[in-house]
């Protein structure tokens, strides 16, 4: 039962500070763009907010994102020995081995969260009565459907990242050994890049293998999107609130 637990710690320890860039990000660049855009571009600028939320959201993440695969793939025992290996076979570097993966999902999937939530969002206040907030039960369903079609838009991004973090780690002087000597040649089977790890999992394995875990990944995304949406919802309407009886 512990084995479904794994990786546990590190998600939980990165919940704050992934948090604490995300939304900011996307609030600050789409307020900007708001406000020096005309109304016929806020639509790019919202994409263009959602573009720099799931980079800022990436530099954060992709250390996270390397200890907890590693852990859920038993690699190591806890989160300690997973930092040590990594600092030691690779230094500051392996926490971001994948970053470029990592950034590219990150980008995709807050573009499309946030471009979906708007189109949701339209749909299920048109659904509403006029005037009225939507109810935490709506915004649930729009965070979920909004989650699960991030989901099924970017999986081949998530396939290729967590191949690409949870290569076997090496030694950064074996990339510089002398050719022929011992760990001077990357293994056969390395994947390189996100778009050479594309295509080696596409060629070697069938292009459905980038749809791997679909289900579970849809499930979560979809649950984590109803909960995350309905409570920035909750938290922002109540700190409006509290804003407006102040004056």
């Amino acid at each position: 039962m512990t084995d479904l637990y794994r990786g546990l710690t590190p998600a939980l320890l990165g919940v704050v500070p992934v948090s604490l860039v995300y939304m900011p990000v996307y609030e600050l660049a789409s307020a900007a763009a708001t406000a020096f855009l005309p109304a016929a571009y806020q639509p790019i600028g919202r994409v263009l907010a959602g573009s720099l939320a799931g980079l800022a959201c990436s530099v954060v993440h992709t250390p996270i994102t390397n200890l907890k695969n590693r852990l859920q793939l038993a690699q190591y025992a806890d989160v300690r020995a997973a930092a040590r290996a990594i600092a030691s076979a690779e230094g500051l570097a392996g926490f971001y081995r994948g970053w470029t993966s990592e950034a590219t999902l990150e980008i995709l999937s807050a573009t499309i969260q946030f471009c979906a939530l708007d189109r949701l969002r339209s749909v299920a206040r048109a659904l509403s009565p006029a005037g009225e907030a939507l109810p935490p039960w709506r915004n649930s369903l729009v965070g979920c459907a909004a989650g699960a079609i991030t989901a099924l838009c970017t999986e081949p991004f998530d396939v290729v990242k967590t191949r690409l973090t949870t290569q076997p780690l090496h030694r950064a002087q074996a990339t510089r050994a002398a050719p022929g000597a011992a760990g001077a040649r990357a293994p056969a089977d390395e994947y390189r890049g996100v778009r050479g790890t594309l295509r080696q999992i596409a060629r070697a394995e069938g292009a459905p293998a980038l749809w791997r875990g679909l289900v579970p990944r849809v499930a979560y995304t979809g649950l984590k999107g109803a909960v995350w949406y309905s409570s920035y919802e909750w938290a922002r309407a109540a700190l409006r609130g509290a804003a407006a009886a102040r004056r």
